[in-house]
């Protein structure tokens, strides 16, 4: 699966391929390549839509993710 990454405050985007999804495939790739200063970040993924949003630890919105299949 292709997954399209994008950072808001520094308008980083990026594409990254995985076989499957899960948290850890997502930190891994922001800590790599979104140059976050926030190393707590989380994620939600919305299954129907193959979107998630990226937030840091005050629970603010600082990126999105798409997934494609």
């Amino acid at each position: 699966m292709r997954i399209e990454f994008n950072i808001f405050e520094n308008s980083n985007n990026w594409i990254s391929t995985a076989h499957q999804i899960n948290g850890d495939i997502l930190l891994r790739n922001v800590l790599m390549k979104g140059q976050v200063s926030d190393l707590n970040v989380s994620f939600t993924y919305d299954e129907t839509a193959h979107c998630g949003k990226i937030m840091n630890n005050h629970h603010q919105i600082i990126g999105d993710f798409e997934v494609s299949l």
